[in-house]
């Protein structure tokens, strides 16, 4: 749900629309989900749940520092 335009939930909200839009973005470039070869409802969410699991260690490359070459 969107946050009243001039609360100061509004910075919130737009941080965590951002983050849903780059997943999406995401799967839409990346995983191939713009357009999808196959039909039907089972095999469409197999492949969402598929390109979704594939996203976490791509979030998780993010999240884990880079250590610095000696």
């Amino acid at each position: 749900m969107r946050a009243p335009r001039g609360t100061l939930a509004m910075p919130v909200s737009q941080k965590k629309k951002k983050r849903i839009e780059e997943c999406f973005g995401w799967l839409k470039d990346i995983a191939l989900l713009r357009k999808l070869k196959h039909r039907g409802p089972f095999k469409v969410a197999w492949i969402f749940t598929f390109a979704a699991a594939a996203y976490n260690p791509v979030q998780m490359r993010k999240l884990i520092p880079i250590q610095a070459a000696a």
